[in-house]
């Protein structure tokens, strides 16, 4: 059978990546249009959801055991839960992930933001935003979680903002897309410091020692990051001015966002990755 620790990076993944897009997709209908048809990939990234975190808690006790045939040992799962803190994390991720799912069958929007919330709350009790104790150690979580509603607020909305690019003429249109710049700006900074608060205190400094594969993975994320940050720069500031004056401002647009999502849906493979191993 394929190697618990892929299974677990798999499932972190899909679980980070569809969390993010989920929360944005979810966000900008509430904020910015509330009353817009749902997306089919928001249906796909919930079914995501699901399966993710139901696959998620065999490939920890895997992991943590002598493979996968010590998984049907009565008691494994159960001892996970209650005995460790990624079996904990699983629990309110599952819980939240149930809630969230629920709340999108229904169609209730603010629900789904919420119960999306407690599902990085959940993520960050893990890993290395949870290696410090008392206050110190929720500081650090607080901010990995506002790193990642900042992440999903700017990826997770593009899609709806390709879906409105055809219409960029229209005065409702331009007025939503206006409104989502103008708190992408405020989204993307808190990005970059809650990026580097985190970066410090992993690191203590800069991550320069590429030798060591977590760091090289960090450094990896960062570059994409900034990639980024880069093309959502030359779309406010290039691309939307010449839109008017400049037929195929248009279609640059729409790729240079497509390529937004490629990249951001890079970072989260690469943070699902080096989350599974240690820094130094």
């Amino acid at each position: 059978m394929a190697d618990p620790v892929i299974v677990l990076i798999l499932c972190r993944g899909a679980i980070f990546g569809a969390a993010l897009m989920i929360w944005g997709a979810s966000l900008f209908r509430w904020r910015l249009q509330p009353h817009a048809e749902r997306m089919r990939f928001e249906g796909w990234m919930i079914l995501c959801l699901v399966v993710a975190v139901f696959i998620l808690l065999p490939a920890q006790a895997a992991r943590v055991s002598d493979g996968w045939g010590d998984i049907f040992e009565p008691g494994l799962l159960r001892d996970v839960i209650v005995f460790t803190t990624p079996g904990r994390s699983w629990a309110l991720q599952a819980a939240a992930i149930t809630v969230a799912a629920f709340a999108f069958v229904m169609q209730w929007t603010r629900a789904t933001v919420l119960s999306i919330v407690i599902v990085f709350i959940a993520q960050s009790m893990t890993g290395h935003a949870a290696a410090s104790e008392g206050v110190f150690g929720y500081v650090r979580q607080a901010n990995d979680v506002l790193h990642q509603i900042a992440a999903g607020a700017w990826l997770g909305a593009l899609p709806y903002v390709l879906r409105l690019l055809p219409d960029v003429e229209k005065l409702d249109a331009k007025m939503i897309l206006i409104r989502y710049s103008g708190e992408g700006h405020f989204w993307v900074s808190l990005l970059l410091v809650t990026g580097l608060i985190a970066t410090l205190w992993i690191f203590e400094g800069i991550p320069l020692d590429w030798s060591i594969r977590y760091q090289l993975l960090w450094a990896l994320k960062v570059f994409v990051t900034m990639a980024m940050v880069g093309l959502a720069v030359c779309n406010r500031y290039f691309l939307v001015p010449r839109l008017r004056d400049r037929p195929d401002a248009l279609s640059a647009l729409a790729r240079a966002t497509r390529l937004e999502i490629a990249l951001g849906l890079l970072a989260v493979a690469l943070v699902a990755w080096f989350g599974t191993l240690e820094p130094r």
